[in-house]
This record gives structure tokens, C-alpha cells and sequence, in this order.
């Protein structure tokens, strides 16, 4: 994971170079050299607060800004995925599981990833809150709590807010990354809810996997992007107090720009 590089990046004497006290660019050397002038251009558009993180997935150089800041989740559903991926690798759910009338855990997973609400919090009950706990605990994943989803039907459900960070998400990324070849695991990533702009910033060439969250003041952008040539991204894009969702899409152009050739 992400936070554990980086402390091995430190002891095995490779500096860090701070930015300010929550920002951290690591030596990119499996990254193009514009990476990092990208992530800091896209965190320093207005209309927003940004965390930002490009991680190449084959050697784990990355590029971050307000790498443990918290931002708001409403629906966790990469969390999720890759707290999913775990629990199968140690047999205590298998994604194949059959867990509900004729849907397996998977398929759970996926239905949340494309924006199921429902089925973002009966993946929540399905691992249960005191499970999601310990895994975040035990993983290390400190910067992250998962609550539940807010529901208005039958009875409004409202959980307090949940939360995560830039160093978290790409550490969730790697676990499905690393995970890439279970089918069951790819599938729930596959066919990202992309916004028009991001599929024309993205193209159709790259295999993608895909998650995202938007609320009227936040977009968060947590993608997977394989590219023919084999070069293997982690992207995360999360935003507060944002003005407008074509903000999130342009800092991700302005990302993929430095990424694309």
C-alpha cells in the first residue's frame, strides 16, 4: 500500500521532497516527467479544495498533494471493493459467494460501483460495520471511516459521514490492482460510470476501471488505467466546497494530459 512505500522510500534513503506539512512528491522515475507539474497545476485551480494522487502501479513511484487530508465520502464504494478483494483472498466471503436471491458478493460490489445505493449499504451490511472497523484498523488505513449510505426509503436512513483520503485511496487502487487478474475482482471496476468529458479525455484505447462519488459540492475520481503500451495508472481526484463538476473533469484532463504520451 501507498503509506507503506513511503515509509520504505525513507529508509532506504530516497528523499521526500516537501511541498508543505500535507504534501509529499515522491522520486518518479516510473512516472513521466510532467506528472508532477499536472497534479500541482490541477490542485491549484480555484473552485475547490483537492487531493490529488498519480501512482505508476507496476513500480509504485507517485505524485500526491494533501496526501492525508480527509475529504467526505457519501458513497465508499472503492473502499468497499478493495476490502472485498481481502476478505475473498482469505476465504472469509468469496467474491463468488452466493450472498442474496440470485446475487453473488461481486456482483454486489459492481451494482455500488455503478451508484447503487442500495446495494452500496448491503455491501456495508454484508461485511458488517464492526468487520469494516477492524480491516480499516488492521490494514492501516487510519485516514478512512465507513459509516453507511444514506437511504430515504422505506424509513430515511442517515449515517454520520464517512470519510477517506489521497494516501487511502491509492491504496485502495492497488489492492484491486494487484488483484487485476481475478475475474471476479476485475468485474467489479469494469465499466466505469464515466462522465461524457472523462470518456473524451480518456479515450477508448485504455482499459479502465472505475470509481466515483458526487454530491452537490464534492466529485471524487478513483481510476485504474492500463494502457496498451503497458504502462499501469493509479488516479485519484478528491475534491471539496467544488463549484462545479467540469472543475474535477478538467484537473483530470490536465492529469491524463501529462500521462498519455
Amino acid at each position: 500500500m501507498l503509506h507503506v512505500m513511503l515509509g520504505s522510500l525513507v529508509l532506504l534513503g530516497q528523499p521526500l521532497i516537501l511541498q508543505n506539512p500535507d504534501t509529499l512528491v515522491t522520486p518518479s522515475n516510473g512516472l513521466p516527467s510532467g506528472v508532477a507539474g499536472a497534479v500541482s497545476r490541477a490542485a491549484e485551480l480555484d473552485g475547490a479544495v483537492w487531493g490529488i494522487g498519480v501512482i505508476d502501479l507496476r513500480g509504485g513511484d507517485s505524485v500526491t498533494r494533501n496526501l492525508s487530508r480527509r475529504f467526505r465520502l457519501d458513497m465508499p464504494s472503492l473502499p468497499l471493493t478493495a476490502m472485498g478483494i481481502a476478505l475473498s483472498n482469505s476465504g472469509e466471503i468469496p467474491l463468488d459467494s452466493m450472498i442474496g436471491r440470485n446475487e453473488r458478493f461481486w456482483e454486489r460490489l459492481h451494482w455500488a460501483q455503478q451508484g447503487g445505493r442500495g446495494m452500496c449499504a448491503a455491501a456495508i451490511w454484508s461485511i458488517r460495520e464492526t468487520r469494516i472497523a477492524e480491516w480499516l484498523s488492521a490494514e492501516g488505513f487510519t485516514g478512512t471511516v465507513i459509516n453507511g449510505v444514506y437511504l430515504d426509503t422505506p424509513i430515511p436512513y442517515e449515517p454520520d459521514p464517512n470519510y477517506t483520503t489521497v494516501e487511502d485511496a491509492l491504496g485502495f487502487l492497488e489492492i484491486v490492482y494487484r488483484n487485476i487478474e481475478n475475474r471476479n475482482a476485475r468485474r467489479i471496476g469494469d465499466n466505469p460510470p464515466l462522465s461524457q468529458a472523462n470518456r473524451e479525455t480518456l479515450g477508448t484505447s485504455n482499459m479502465l476501471y472505475g470509481w466515483f462519488d458526487e454530491t452537490g459540492s464534492s466529485r471524487h475520481i478513483f481510476l485504474i488505467v492500463r494502457k496498451p503500451s503497458g504502462e499501469d495508472y493509479g488516479i485519484v481526484i478528491l475534491t471539496e466546497n467544488l463549484c462545479c463538476p467540469g472543475k474535477a473533469d478538467l484537473a483530470l484532463s490536465l492529469i491524463w494530459d501529462s500521462l498519455k504520451n
